[in-house]
């Protein structure tokens, strides 16, 4: 049975809020670490890349959320901020088919890594 953590899906998602609003440029490699992160708290595979990709979900949900409200409503004043969102791009899409496509693609990737860092910590003990 998947045991969930609610530290570790919180400690995750704001790892992953911080990363994204002020480390965008480095997402590719960070992600990947808190991934790794979450994993290593863990104490299962499937538990690692549970808590990790619900956590990577939240957190990339939350600031994609955030980055829809600064571009649609506030008129991008947050832009030095906030702007450089991956894989999040208004310009040219008719819907957000997209949008929620690199979300799933983002978690599952944090969720991998998940799993990895669970079982480097397996191998570890």
């Amino acid at each position: 049975m998947i045991k969930m953590s609610r530290s570790k899906i919180y400690l995750g998602t704001i790892l992953i809020i911080f990363t994204e609003l002020f480390l965008a440029r480095y997402s590719a490699i960070v992600l990947p670490l808190v991934g790794l992160i979450i994993g290593l708290l863990s104490n299962k595979i499937a538990e690692g890349a549970y808590n990790a990709g619900i956590s990577g979900f939240c957190g990339i949900l939350f600031c994609n959320i955030l980055f829809i409200i600064n571009f649609k409503f506030l008129g991008l004043w947050l832009e030095p901020l906030i702007g450089g969102f991956t894989g999040f791009s208004l310009s040219g899409n008719e819907s957000y088919i997209g949008v929620f496509y690199c979300l799933i693609i983002e978690s599952v990737f944090i969720a991998i890594f998940g799993a990895i860092g669970s079982e480097i910590k397996k191998v570890i003990k």
